[in-house]
């Protein structure tokens, strides 16, 4: 059956500038690749050592002190509008659920009655979101969006002497022992309650967390940069591939 199958072949030099052209790209979307697994790394190992205190800012030498999640954040979850009544859907107040705290976009909006007669929070972009229930519990972000919460989701804002972007690492860092420590083969739900008693060591001196934030939010930034390019590669690869041999 395939050596029955005709295939249409161009000269040989264009056989070349085109096989010659994908394998570049190839070579480019494998090193986009390897460079994001290398900044991931770098992630990874500067929080670890950061929030280990074993490297420091030189200009910082204050010792750390532990603080309750509670003592400095303000915090709150949402709730859910009854499904059964239409008009409290379809508005413009995007509701955001536990799996979309990392999106800029949500699957269901609510409507200002919908959010009157119900137990549905607003949140700010920039805000940071907590997911007690679903999948993803124990993944946080910063809200990407001004919307409302449901009660799957815990917002915090901090104080005006502490750092959000400090305080969002530290709980990212601490997610696989607060996951294996409170949820039962990774299943069930934390609970607001358990997070704010979460003990966080920090230094006193708003600048060194705002100078520990920043240079971790830094290379999120570089590697989303990247992921956001390789997927135009992956994309632009696959075009080609279906416009090139037609």
């Amino acid at each position: 059956q395939l050596g029955s199958y005709h295939v249409s072949f161009p000269l040989l030099t264009e056989q070349r500038k085109i096989g010659q052209f994908i394998t570049v790209l190839e070579d480019l979307i494998a090193a986009t690749q390897d460079k994001i697994g290398a900044l991931e790394q770098v992630k990874e190992t500067l929080s670890k050592n950061l929030f280990d205190q074993s490297w420091r800012f030189k200009e910082y030498s204050t010792p750390w002190k532990e603080n309750k999640l509670k003592d400095i954040v303000s915090a709150y979850s949402g709730g859910t509008p009854s499904a059964n009544i239409r008009t409290y859907y379809g508005g413009h107040i995007p509701f955001i659920r536990s799996a979309e705290i990392h999106s800029s976009t949500t699957a269901l909006t609510l409507t200002q009655e919908g959010l009157k007669n119900s137990s549905a929070k607003l949140v700010k972009t920039g805000d940071i979101l907590y997911a007690l229930y679903g999948a993803n519990s124990g993944d946080v972000d910063r809200s990407k969006i001004n919307g409302a919460i449901n009660q799957a989701i815990l917002a915090m804002r901090p104080s005006k002497e502490n750092d959000s972007n400090f305080i969002l690492f530290q709980l990212m860092r601490m997610k696989n022992k607060i996951v294996s420590t409170y949820l039962q083969g990774g299943q069930g739900n934390l609970s607001g309650r358990i997070i704010l008693a979460l003990n966080l060591d920090m230094p006193e001196s708003t600048s060194e967390q705002r100078t520990i934030g920043r240079s971790l939010q830094l290379l999120c930034e570089l590697i989303s940069v990247n992921q956001s390019k390789y997927s135009q590669l992956e994309s632009l690869k696959k075009s080609l591939l279906q416009n090139l041999f037609v």
